[in-house]
């Protein structure tokens, strides 16, 4: 499959699509960004430890990432964002760039 013009996809080496994914080139047509959450537990009871997860290592998974043409200020925002600090430092809440996306979704 060929992706469209102005697309781009960052797919990290651990991710596997268990069917086609030419949806998230449709969905690009109408989104500027796609995001893929962090598929952790929202109920603290079930696991304490993948829930609190959620708050140290990010709400979204940056090892999957979709763009448009459209969206060159929100990948220069990130981008910004990333070379001020991306670094695992739990004790300042960062954990590299997938916490920097918590704030996608507010700004963008």
């Amino acid at each position: 499959m060929c992706p469209k013009n102005g697309v781009h996809l960052n797919v990290d080496c651990d991710i596997f699509f268990f069917s086609p994914f030419s949806y998230l080139f449709d969905a690009l047509d109408i989104h500027r960004v796609l995001l893929t959450p962090h598929w952790r537990t929202p109920h603290p009871n079930c696991n304490p430890k993948e829930y609190r997860l959620l708050f140290s290592n990010g709400l979204y998974n940056a090892g999957f990432f979709g763009a448009n043409s459209n969206a060159v200020d929100v990948m220069d925002w990130w981008a910004e964002n990333c070379l001020y600090s991306c670094e695992k430092a739990s004790f300042q809440r960062e954990y590299y760039d997938h916490t920097i996306l918590n704030l996608m979704p507010l700004y963008f």
